[in-house]
């Protein structure tokens, strides 16, 4: 159990899994509740989908973290937070090895989990991996989550930035970037591959690589599954081997039921595309350059109108200067097109969005300093408009998911308190 932090702003109880959590406080726009479990410093990456939400007989969230283990190490833990006729009660779902608590090397940006639920409310869990072998867990009906990396396909390879996403039918969908070894075990290729969970058949699918080209590394950024079942993708190139200056923002859509590629036209993509042949959102501007550190994409999100995506990310770009901005983008049926959503003051790595039926795009961000971190945005026609959904907090990054109630729901990391905090917006 954890101390009662945000400066008493929260005035949490401490709690076990079966005592209610009764005090939240509105900060900004969202109500906020510190998660009842110690959260470890290394919590902290861009990349990840480390929320799921899932709304049924009971509303349940769950949050994916990383938990204090020993020096240079942690455990991961999901935290479900469960309401039922409004009575919120949490419980805590660990990662185990051999029925001991899994251990995994600190690697802020790169070893930090994912989660997913499929249709049968089993959990699935990617974690500590940085070129790293599979170290896949899930529930199997239990309360804490085994290790069942041996169930993926490619193995015996290496593999980094796991994004999860459920589809209706209850599958779960897995896009990451899992090198491509020769035999002596070199990585001499870098590309993305999609993956899926058959709820049915209880096993693991490889759908194949998106993404590759010599000379370049895939980065998987973002999933989302529509509701006729189409998997929508975002991800971006770097030189080979890695880059934290990535390039060419890129969209795809698989459509299962064609077993096809699409771009955002619906023109059928040929795999695997390369940064000259996807579907390109932002492109090189000015001086950017693959083989320079100083302008580029560093982290996209993905949300869908139905099926029509709409991608929020931020960019360093040849007028921003120093700063990463944040930036959103839409196609309109011939082309993309992106508005600078927040400039002039630098950001973290951090940034979601979802839609709203009737505000269009909510874009999440978080600042580097300042009284108020984390902000939302919503286009009011003729400006961005922000607003701060933590008041007073220092938070570094945040998550955001759409639940089928229509509510965002906002994982928000202060490691300033040691909070992993839950919000609703």
């Amino acid at each position: 159990m954890k101390r009662t932090s945000l400066a008493g702003a929260l005035a949490l109880a401490a709690v076990t899994a079966a005592v209610l959590v009764p005090a939240s406080a509105t900060a900004g726009t969202a109500s906020l509740d510190v998660v009842p479990y110690d959260m470890d410093a290394s919590n902290l990456a861009g990349w990840w989908t480390p929320l799921e939400t899932y709304v049924g007989a009971t509303e349940n969230t769950y949050m994916a973290f990383n938990t204090p283990a020993g020096t240079g190490t942690h455990h991961v833990s999901v935290a479900e937070r469960i309401t039922s006729s409004g009575v919120v009660t949490w419980a805590e779902h660990r990662l185990l090895d051999g029925g001991v608590p899994a251990e995994f090397d600190n690697d802020l940006g790169h070893a930090q989990p994912s989660v997913a639920r499929d249709g049968n409310g089993e959990l699935h869990v990617f974690a500590g991996m940085h070129t790293d072998p599979w170290k896949y867990y899930r529930s199997n009906g239990l309360g804490d989550l085994e290790n069942e990396s041996a169930e993926m396909p490619d193995q015996d390879t290496k593999v980094t930035y796991p994004v999860l996403a459920t589809a209706p039918n209850g599958d779960v969908y897995l896009a990451a970037r899992v090198d491509r070894l020769d035999s002596a075990g070199n990585v001499v290729s870098r590309p993305g591959r999609l993956y899926q969970w058959d709820v049915s058949s209880q096993q693991w699918n490889s759908v194949g690589i998106f993404a590759e080209e010599s000379g370049k590394a895939v980065y998987p950024d973002d999933i989302q599954v529509d509701a006729s079942g189409n998997v929508h993708l975002v991800y971006s190139w770097s030189r080979f081997p890695s880059s934290g200056y990535r390039h060419a923002l890129s969209y795809i859509v698989y459509k299962p039921g064609t077993s096809t590629f699409e771009d955002s036209g619906g023109a059928t993509m040929t795999l695997p595309t390369t940064p000259s042949t996807s579907d390109v959102i932002q492109t090189l501007s000015g001086t950017e350059d693959y083989a320079l550190d100083d302008l580029g994409v560093q982290t996209a999100k993905l949300t869908l109108d139905g099926s029509d995506p709409k991608v929020a990310y931020r960019y360093r770009s040849p007028d921003s200067g120093s700063i990463f901005e944040v930036r959103f983008a839409e196609n309109t049926g011939s082309s993309w097109l992106s508005d600078v959503v927040h400039s002039g003051t630098q950001t973290r790595a951090t940034v979601d969005v979802t839609w709203h039926p009737t505000e269009g795009a909510r874009v999440y961000y978080v600042v580097n300093s300042g009284t108020d971190r984390a902000f939302v945005a919503t286009d009011t026609g003729a400006a961005w408009a922000s607003h701060s959904v933590a008041d007073g907090l220092p938070i570094e990054r945040i998550a955001v998911e759409r639940t089928a109630a229509n509510k965002d729901i906002l994982y928000l990391v202060d490691v300033a308190n040691g909070d992993l905090i839950y919000g609703r917006h």
